[in-house]
Protein backbone atom coordinates (compact mmCIF):
# COMPACT_ATOMS: atom_id res chain seq x y z
CA UNK A 1 0.00 0.00 0.00
CA UNK A 2 1.34 3.51 -0.79
CA UNK A 3 2.59 5.20 2.33
CA UNK A 4 3.26 8.89 2.09
CA UNK A 5 5.35 10.90 4.09
CA UNK A 6 3.44 14.64 3.73
CA UNK A 7 2.78 15.72 6.67
CA UNK A 8 0.09 18.61 5.33
CA UNK A 9 -1.98 15.50 3.87
CA UNK A 10 -3.02 12.95 7.18
CA UNK A 11 -6.05 11.85 6.26
CA UNK A 12 -6.55 8.81 3.74
CA UNK A 13 -9.26 6.58 3.05
CA UNK A 14 -8.85 2.90 1.70
CA UNK A 15 -9.62 2.52 -2.52
CA UNK A 16 -12.38 0.61 -3.48
CA UNK A 17 -10.57 -1.24 -5.87
CA UNK A 18 -7.08 -2.40 -4.80
CA UNK A 19 -7.45 -1.59 -0.70
CA UNK A 20 -4.70 1.23 -0.98
CA UNK A 21 -4.41 4.43 1.35
CA UNK A 22 -5.66 7.44 -1.09
CA UNK A 23 -5.21 10.75 0.39
CA UNK A 24 -8.10 12.80 0.72
CA UNK A 25 -8.35 15.35 -1.72
CA UNK A 26 -6.90 12.58 -4.70
CA UNK A 27 -8.76 12.25 -7.50
CA UNK A 28 -7.58 8.84 -8.70
CA UNK A 29 -5.91 6.04 -6.78
CA UNK A 30 -1.47 5.99 -6.92
CA UNK A 31 -1.13 2.39 -6.75
CA UNK A 32 -4.22 1.15 -9.35
CA UNK A 33 -5.60 4.57 -11.01
CA UNK A 34 -8.74 4.06 -10.01
CA UNK A 35 -11.02 6.99 -10.22
CA UNK A 36 -14.32 8.17 -9.42
CA UNK A 37 -16.10 7.06 -12.43
CA UNK A 38 -14.26 3.31 -11.85
CA UNK A 39 -14.86 2.67 -7.98
CA UNK A 40 -12.34 4.81 -6.18
CA UNK A 41 -14.75 5.68 -3.40
CA UNK A 42 -16.05 2.01 -2.99
CA UNK A 43 -19.58 2.93 -2.15
CA UNK A 44 -21.35 1.64 -4.59
CA UNK A 45 -21.08 -1.05 -7.65
CA UNK A 46 -19.87 1.21 -10.50
CA UNK A 47 -20.71 -1.45 -13.41
CA UNK A 48 -24.06 -0.32 -14.33
CA UNK A 49 -22.68 3.32 -14.74
CA UNK A 50 -20.25 2.25 -17.08
CA UNK A 51 -23.13 -0.32 -19.14
CA UNK A 52 -21.23 -3.54 -18.02
CA UNK A 53 -24.31 -4.73 -16.49
CA UNK A 54 -25.69 -6.92 -19.23
CA UNK A 55 -22.31 -7.55 -21.88
CA UNK A 56 -22.95 -10.86 -23.36
CA UNK A 57 -19.95 -11.70 -25.36
CA UNK A 58 -21.72 -14.30 -27.33
CA UNK A 59 -23.49 -11.14 -28.72
CA UNK A 60 -20.80 -9.40 -28.96
CA UNK A 61 -18.76 -11.59 -30.99
CA UNK A 62 -21.83 -11.84 -33.49
CA UNK A 63 -22.03 -8.35 -33.68
CA UNK A 64 -18.10 -8.15 -34.43
CA UNK A 65 -17.71 -11.03 -36.64
CA UNK A 66 -20.91 -11.79 -38.00
CA UNK A 67 -22.86 -15.06 -37.82
CA UNK A 68 -20.45 -17.57 -36.32
CA UNK A 69 -17.15 -16.30 -35.08
CA UNK A 70 -15.62 -20.29 -35.79
CA UNK A 71 -15.13 -21.41 -39.59
CA UNK A 72 -17.69 -24.00 -40.33
CA UNK A 73 -15.35 -26.58 -42.08
CA UNK A 74 -12.71 -26.70 -45.23
CA UNK A 75 -13.63 -25.84 -48.22
CA UNK A 76 -13.70 -28.74 -50.69
CA UNK A 77 -11.12 -27.78 -52.72
CA UNK A 78 -8.79 -28.38 -49.47
CA UNK A 79 -10.43 -31.89 -48.94
CA UNK A 80 -9.09 -32.75 -52.57
CA UNK A 81 -5.75 -31.28 -52.34
CA UNK A 82 -5.39 -33.11 -48.88
CA UNK A 83 -6.58 -36.49 -50.70
CA UNK A 84 -3.93 -36.26 -53.70
CA UNK A 85 -1.01 -35.20 -51.18
CA UNK A 86 -1.99 -38.39 -49.33
CA UNK A 87 -2.38 -40.71 -52.52
CA UNK A 88 1.22 -39.51 -54.20
CA UNK A 89 3.04 -39.99 -50.40
CA UNK A 90 1.09 -43.81 -50.60
CA UNK A 91 2.45 -43.78 -54.46
CA UNK A 92 6.54 -42.96 -53.32
CA UNK A 93 5.75 -45.19 -50.37
CA UNK A 94 4.93 -48.48 -52.93
CA UNK A 95 7.03 -47.13 -55.34
CA UNK A 96 10.54 -47.27 -52.99
CA UNK A 97 9.39 -51.21 -52.08
CA UNK A 98 9.57 -52.43 -55.06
Amino acid sequence: MARYLNSRTSNFFPCGVCGAEVPDKALACPDCGADERTGLYGDEDKSSELGQEDFSYDEFMRREFGKSPRPQGLPWIWWVTGLLLLAALIAGYVYRLR
